[in-house]
């Protein structure tokens, strides 16, 4: 794992102890109001199917920045993801829903 600016690299799909404790440490350090790092550490999270983490995570994300988009969208993608698994989907944003129909599939 590697830390940069915002991120940490290396995360999707790791199991990895030393990816988790540089999240942690990027945290703390951030005193949980840096909306990135916590993004991130959702990302994260989500990859481990650690679904209700990744939303806590998401939500912290948009309490620290109320009046930016893209923690709020994140956490509206999420919770689309988490329908579509709960509805036998494949929780990835290509599923089908009625708007992401096209003509020849109506």
């Amino acid at each position: 794992a590697a830390i940069s600016r915002n991120h940490i690299h290396g995360y999707r799909g790791s199991k990895d102890k030393e990816t988790e404790a540089w999240y942690r440490k990027a945290i703390e350090a951030s005193g949980s109001q840096h909306s990135n790092v916590l993004k991130s550490w959702g990302f994260y999270l989500q990859g481990q199917r650690r679904y209700r983490e990744a939303h806590a995570s998401f939500e912290k994300a948009v309490q620290c920045s109320p009046n930016h988009p893209l923690p709020l969208l994140t956490l509206f993608d999420h919770m689309v993801a988490s329908q579509s698994r709960r509805n036998g989907g494949n929780g990835k944003n290509g599923s089908r829903s009625p708007g992401n129909r096209s003509p020849g599939n109506r």
